[in-house]
C-alpha cells in the first residue's frame, strides 16, 4: 500500500512537472509491482491515447480495467466514454467533443504517503 501511495504520487508530481512521457517509467512500475490497482492502467491507457497514439494498445488497456470486477472504485461512466472514444478513434469515425480529454484527469494530488500506516 504505501509503495503504491508513494508510486502514484511521484507518477502524479512528474506528469504535472514533465509531461506524461516523463512519467510513463513510474505507472509501469506500478503495473509490474502493484498490478492490483486501476490507476497506472488508465494512465498507460492515456499516454497511448494522447502521446504515442496506439489506440489498440490503449483499448486493450481500458478494456482491462473495464473487466477487471476488482476495480469497485474506478468511475465506469469515464472509462466507458474512454472506450467507446477509442473505438471510434481505431475505426476512424472520431470527432473530438468538449470534455474528451477530461476523463480521469488528476485535477489534485492523490494523498501522501504515511509512514506510519
Amino acid at each position: 500500500e504505501l509503495r503504491f501511495r508513494n508510486l502514484r504520487l511521484l507518477g502524479w508530481m512528474i506528469k504535472k512537472l514533465e509531461g506524461r512521457q516523463a512519467a510513463k517509467p513510474v505507472w509501469d512500475e506500478m503495473v509490474a509491482t502493484c498490478g492490483h490497482r486501476w490507476q497506472p492502467y488508465i494512465e498507460l491507457a492515456k499516454y497511448r491515447e494522447h502521446i504515442s497514439k496506439e489506440f489498440d494498445k490503449a483499448l486493450e488497456l481500458a478494456e482491462l480495467v473495464a473487466n477487471e470486477r476488482a476495480f469497485v472504485d474506478v468511475d465506469r461512466e469515464k472509462l466507458n466514454r474512454r472506450i467507446e472514444r477509442l473505438q471510434k478513434k481505431l475505426a476512424g469515425t472520431y470527432v473530438a467533443q468538449e470534455g474528451d480529454e477530461l476523463d480521469f484527469e488528476d485535477r489534485t494530488p492523490p494523498a501522501a504517503p504515511n509512514a506510519d500506516r
